[in-house]
């Protein structure tokens, strides 16, 4: 976390220092990747060995409907073909918490005009660069600079952007995040960050103040397939590389004792890769909801990679290079430099590390608050962003008719929670807080073993 009080001077659309939208002829340096771009017109495509990821460059509006918003990889197709990722035309406006609404590094956030009362929607909105601010009553991206994209020197794809996020009652913005993606032969990496720009919650013509809730970065995945077998587990490592098991009693699901594991389940466990842990960092959707909805928590503190695999008993988890395809995301936080996240850096722990979302959660604490009404989290109420049962992980699934594989899944990198809809958790809402604060995050996605940790 950085607080920065200078105010970004710069005229929409911004020119902020990014790379011209040139390709580079690929180095026969040894460490060259060899990633391809077609520029679509309204959208950049690039290749690697993992497939086709798309981001739209602004918003795009067909006959008065938002389709799709900038900066975010909106489309994803694996190499053979299986479209794991599609936000094109999925609808659902600001909203963002729905794996149909699909995407990878979407930012989103809720936010209230003034108190909240739960069950009032009137005063709350969901926001996200999925909607068009024109398209939705003025909420959402007001505006996207020109990105620039390209291929560099050592082969490695580019793409840079801002994108700008307001509510009806102002002209620019109050929130907008800076993305940097790198695309590698078989890893894609975001640096980005998201800066405050509505001065103690007071910006716009409008005099209550903004409160916010549940910032954070989702990652949709609306057809849960990367192969010819789909996912039906999740599992979620350390940042050394550790299986985070669980030593949950099942009480949840009692006829269904699978759902949860510990280290001494697993067959392939040794005394230094696997960690008992509370909660639900490592699970399988319980079968009474096959098929169905349900989500879960990660809450452990050193945790780095969520994975989409099969949970064969196995820390390995039957990933293969073939009809079992695995899918990893790491999240991280990241420094935020002279207002700027630079690539290439070193990434930390998301919680605890004293930089990125995390430490947003634990400012928000002195912040004001929307009222007082708490969350019900693992049987406590939470009022306080801080506190470690509102600093989670969440992955909240759709079920197939069989075997619990998964249509849909999503993964939620929070900085606090959301409790479960907008107008609840009025406690949970805090205000902005001043110009220019700014916190960092790093992803890395990948099909198998090509993520990184930096």
């Amino acid at each position: 976390m950085m607080r920065l009080r200078r105010r970004l001077m710069i005229t929409v659309p911004m020119v902020i220092g990014l790379v011209a939208s040139a390709v580079f002829a690929v180095s026969g340096s040894a460490y060259a990747d060899t990633v391809t771009l077609i520029d679509n017109g309204t959208s950049v495509t690039f290749h690697n060995q993992d497939g086709d990821w798309t981001i739209w460059k602004q918003c795009v509006v067909v006959n008065g409907v938002d389709m799709i918003g900038p900066g975010y990889i909106g489309r994803f197709v694996t190499t053979a073909g299986y479209t794991a990722v599609d936000g094109y035309g999925a609808g659902g406006g600001r909203q963002f918490t729905a794996a149909t609404e699909a995407g990878l590094g979407i930012f989103g956030y809720t936010e209230s005009r003034g108190a909240v009362t739960t069950g009032d929607w009137s005063n709350v909105w969901d926001m996200s660069n999925r909607a068009c601010a024109a398209e939705n009553g003025g909420f959402g991206v007001k505006s996207a600079t020109t990105p620039g994209y390209g291929i560099d020197s050592s082969g490695h794809g580019y793409y840079d952007q801002d994108v700008l996020l307001g509510d009806g009652w102002t002209t620019d913005k109050q929130v907008w995040v800076r993305y940097h993606w790198r695309f590698d032969n078989s890893n894609v990496r975001l640096y980005t960050m998201v800066v405050q720009d509505c001065a103690n919650g007071s910006c716009g013509s409008d005099s209550r103040t903004v409160y916010i809730k549940a910032p954070m970065f989702v990652n949709n995945v609306s057809n849960g397939q990367f192969s010819s077998t789909r996912p039906n587990h999740i599992s979620t490592f350390t940042s050394d590389g550790k299986y985070i098991a669980s030593t949950e009693d099942n009480s949840k699901y009692p006829n269904d004792p699978k759902v949860w594991v510990k280290c001494s389940d697993l067959t392939d466990v040794t005394a230094t890769n696997c960690v008992d842990a509370g909660y639900d960092c490592t699970w399988k959707p319980p079968a009474g909801i096959n098929p169905g909805q349900t989500t879960a928590h990660c809450f452990y503190d050193s945790r780095a990679r969520t994975r989409l695999d099969y949970g064969n008993g196995t820390i390995a988890a039957g990933c293969n290079t073939s009809s079992q395809l695995c899918f990893n995301v790491i999240a991280r936080s990241y420094p935020v430099t002279g207002l700027d996240v630079a690539p290439g850096g070193s990434a930390f722990n998301w919680e605890g590390s004293g930089i990125g979302l995390d430490r947003w959660a634990v400012n928000a604490a002195s912040d004001p608050a929307a009222g007082s009404a708490g969350c019900g989290i693992e049987g406590s109420n939470v009022t306080d962003p801080s506190a470690q049962l509102a600093r989670n992980w969440e992955y909240p699934l759709t079920t197939t008719s069989g075997a619990r594989s998964f249509a849909s899944v999503s993964i939620f990198d929070k900085a606090w929670d959301n409790c479960s809809v907008g107008p609840n958790a009025s406690s949970l809402f805090r205000g902005l807080e001043g110009w220019d604060q700014a916190y960092g995050a790093f992803f890395s996605y990948s099909i198998n073993d090509g993520w990184t940790m930096q």
